[in-house]
């Protein structure tokens, strides 16, 4: 019975452990895509690379302890940070400028950054204008050009999605 009691305390503290590096990670991850006097402009390498369209419990908005917003994660291939400033993103390829990011946002170097999808920008750079569906639908990143023009950098339309599961892609 003691053993028994052992293996369900033991269970608990991994657990415990696990949910706190994953959050640890996606609170850096968010620290670190600030502001980068360095950071290149060509954002023509960036990549949608995974989306949760229904979260629940797997990451926790550090702005809104209280909250788990939807989330995309772009990636940065390249071997220099790149600047978000000026992009957009939306779930409406028919309106690409939906969200256009105007704040500071700088991806490291072969790195990742967290968008919140929760239609609260107001709470700051990474938070974004539109949520996303469950049921699935299109996301595209788009870069503004010296015209204003949008041009396409990635895009990728996502099945319906279950609770916590995300859809990411290899790239």
């Amino acid at each position: 019975n003691r053993m028994h009691l052992f293996h369900r305390a033991a269970g608990a503290v991994i657990a415990g452990a696990v949910l706190a590096l994953v959050l640890l990670f996606a609170v850096a991850g968010t620290a670190a895509a600030q502001d980068d006097p360095a950071a290149v402009t060509d954002q023509t390498d960036l990549r949608i690379n995974e989306i949760m369209a229904s979260n629940d419990t797997t990451l926790v908005d550090p702005d809104e302890p209280d909250e788990t917003p939807d989330w995309i994660e772009i990636y940065n291939p390249t071997a220099s940070p790149v600047s978000l400033t000026g992009m957009a993103l939306t779930d409406d390829p028919a309106d690409p400028t939906k969200h256009v990011i105007t704040q500071s946002l700088t991806i490291p170097a072969d790195g990742f950054l967290i968008l919140y999808a929760d239609n609260d920008p107001k709470q700051g750079p990474a938070h974004l204008s539109f949520g996303l569906s469950a049921a699935g639908e299109h996301v595209g990143l788009y870069q503004v050009g010296a015209s204003g023009v949008f041009t396409k950098v990635d895009e990728i339309d996502f099945p319906a999605l279950p609770t916590d599961i995300s859809y990411a892609r290899s790239i």
